[in-house]
């Protein structure tokens, strides 16, 4: 009984991972310095999705031919593994009209969703960037230690060294779809409602947020000071207290730009640059 009733429930449920959201970095005053805004990204669940489903998306995202092999090579590799009915990330970050041409045709996408998560983002720019951080993917390195694929973890400063304060812990959802992945209602399942298991859903637990000592006011005094030289740094401290009220580096990256939407020429100018703004 229990092997057919691990069968049967195996066709129908699919899971997907339910990102905490992560907590802000605020400066002494309360003011925030990093924060999350919403962003809808595409995620393609590989049992379900069709050829017919693919080339829509394809068309619709408008992939190259090396972005359209490497994510059909992703949903090939786990179409018959353990993780084909979890949903896999395709796209981050989709434009808005990107997203009403999916939302209209949602009918015929058997096995791709579109799901709003929260995206790092950083509303003043380079300011105190060094000091904050940023994301990135996670690389095999992260996955061994629990991550898991999509997912963003801080690579520097404060995002770095306070990454399990801020990250908070991720939930998950399993979906009753159809034979085509589309989300079956109550009224749909009737009486195959009594055979689900009990833990269909796990709510995620938000990331604290973070009060720095750091003055933003004085930050930005202190940051347009270096600015009239090539390079340089400097340390503002409380001599009462010893507490850091501004840290700042010259020249220095924008975050937002490193936290997920680095392009390869970005990433040589950065590189190659100097004054070495990394």
């Amino acid at each position: 009984g229990d092997a057919y009733y691990q069968r049967s429930t195996s066709n129908f449920i699919k899971e997907r991972d339910w990102p905490a959201v992560r907590g802000q970095l605020r400066d002494r005053r309360g003011r925030v310095l990093v924060e999350n805004d919403p962003a809808y990204s595409v995620y393609v669940t590989p049992q379900f999705v069709t050829p017919e489903s693919m080339a829509r998306l394809r068309r619709h995202l408008e992939l190259d031919d090396e972005q359209y092999s490497a994510l059909s090579a992703r949903v090939d590799a786990r179409r018959h593994g353990k993780e084909r009915s979890q949903m896999m990330l395709a796209m981050e970050h989709i434009s808005r009209d990107q997203m009403a041409l999916l939302e209209s045709e949602k009918q015929e996408l058997h096995g791709i969703d579109l799901i709003a998560r929260a995206h790092r983002s950083y509303p003043h720019s380079s300011l105190a960037a060094h000091l904050l951080g940023y994301l990135n993917q996670v690389n095999p390195d992260d996955l061994k230690r629990g991550y898991k694929p999509g997912d963003y973890v801080g690579r520097a400063g404060i995002e770095r060294l306070l990454e399990p304060t801020l990250r908070g812990t991720p939930g998950y959802e399993k979906i009753i779809v159809d034979a085509y992945g589309r989300r079956k209602s109550d009224r749909e399942l009737g009486e195959l409602s009594r055979l689900l298991p009990p833990d269909l859903k796990r709510e995620p637990v938000p990331g604290n947020h973070v009060v720095l000592t750091i003055d933003s006011d004085l930050q930005r005094i202190v940051e347009k000071a270096l600015s009239r030289h090539h390079s340089a740094a400097a340390a503002v401290v409380e001599v009462d207290t010893g507490k850091v009220l501004a840290l700042a580096s010259h020249p220095s990256p924008d975050p937002n730009t490193l936290t997920g939407r680095l392009t390869r020429a970005e990433a040589q100018r950065l590189e190659s640059d100097a004054y070495r703004p990394l």
